[in-house]
């Protein structure tokens, strides 16, 4: 532990924060300042140098092991090298037993129970925000963005989530959690997930929870298709599932289970659900690359942006094709296949179909 400790200072260009430096409300760090919980740490608003930061702070010190002190050390030392617009920023680490702690940017709201992390889960599903087609493509396009610079550092994030998205000023999304990031030559899991807590169930990719040697930019590009289904929908993917019955599914059926359960609402276009599909190939080369992402997403985006300026004159059209929100919960588990449908045939029926979708 203590060897593994003294081997930041040399390996890795942290900026040490003596943990004594940070301020919590009511002297100490707590449920009154969580902003969220990670996989293996809980996120607190705090205050250092007069400005406020969120901590992410390991769970269980008392009896931490090497194997986790090695993924504290690894996960500062990438926050160390991260900089992009799209990335929550790193600021600094405590690595001082029994107060391990990485310092990072606070991007939260306040609510009646107090602070929460602002992430894309916290809008999608705690609040009655409308979310118009091209504030989710913006989102989207944020994420992607920060994604190809992930993957241009061989980074992969292993548990790309709405949860692990947050909302900054200007709506800017920035992705967050690297504690379960890997570098892409060591990308391996244990052939139990439940334990090792890699990624999040409901959105990892069937190859990660099967425990198999896997391309770590293709699972994450698996992880970004169900975050387009779960903005599109405002649904939970697997909700009323039970976690052990979702892993069980995906280790058995792989993709198949997805495309069952995981449906597009009527009004989706039929470029939007098929982007997300192919994230959900079976075969993980055949998944798309992040870099086709980022160019699939500007061209919906601004495909939707030219909609919206044509119809600048025409108040009652724009009002029926703004929202992607569907409040009928049985709209939102319709069927996508008839969009994707329309966007693969040549009929003139199905062509004019997909186009007014």
């Amino acid at each position: 532990t203590l060897e593994a400790l003294s081997m930041l200072p040399e390996q890795v260009g942290y900026n040490e924060i003596p943990y004594a430096e940070l301020s919590f409300a009511q002297g100490s760090a707590g449920a009154h300042c969580r902003l969220g919980m990670g996989g293996y740490g809980e996120v607190f608003l705090a205050n250092w140098k007069e400005r406020p930061v969120a901590v992410k702070r390991l769970l269980e010190q008392e009896d931490t092991c090497d194997e986790t002190l090695k993924d504290f050390v690894h996960e500062v030392d990438i926050l160390s090298q991260l900089r992009h617009s799209n990335v929550v920023l790193w600021l600094g680490a405590c690595t001082k037993p029994p107060n391990l702690a990485v310092v990072l940017e606070a991007i939260y709201t306040n609510t009646r129970h107090g602070p929460r992390g602002r992430s894309l889960n916290y809008i999608l599903h705690k609040t009655h925000h409308e979310v118009t087609r091209v504030q989710t493509l913006l989102w989207l396009e944020g994420v992607v963005k920060g994604m190809m610079y992930l993957h241009s550092r061989n980074v992969i994030h292993c548990d790309l989530n709405t949860n692990n998205v947050l909302i900054g000023k200007d709506n800017v999304a920035k992705i967050t959690d690297f504690g379960l990031s890997r570098v892409k030559v060591k990308s391996r899991l244990s052939n139990n997930p439940s334990q090792t807590g890699i990624g999040t169930v409901n959105s990892t990719a069937p190859e990660v929870l099967r425990g198999d040697s896997f391309d770590g930019k293709k699972a994450d590009a698996f992880s970004f298709g169900v975050m387009m289904w779960e903005l599109v929908t405002r649904s939970i993917p697997w909700d009323n599932w039970k976690p052990l019955r979702v892993y069980a599914n995906l280790v058995t059926n792989g993709c198949a289970a997805v495309n069952r359960q995981l449906l597009f609402p009527p009004g989706t276009t039929a470029a939007y659900a098929q982007l997300a599909m192919e994230c959900w190939e079976d075969d993980p080369m055949r998944r798309p690359s992040f870099a086709k992402l980022h160019r699939q997403i500007q061209q919906m985006l601004e495909e939707e942006q030219n909609a919206l300026a044509a119809a600048a004159h025409n108040p009652a059209a724009e009002k029926g094709s703004r929202c992607h929100r569907h409040s009928d919960p049985k709209v939102r588990h319709a069927s996508r296949h008839a969009d994707a449908a329309a966007a693969n045939s040549t009929s003139p029926a199905a062509a004019a179909a997909a186009a007014t979708s």
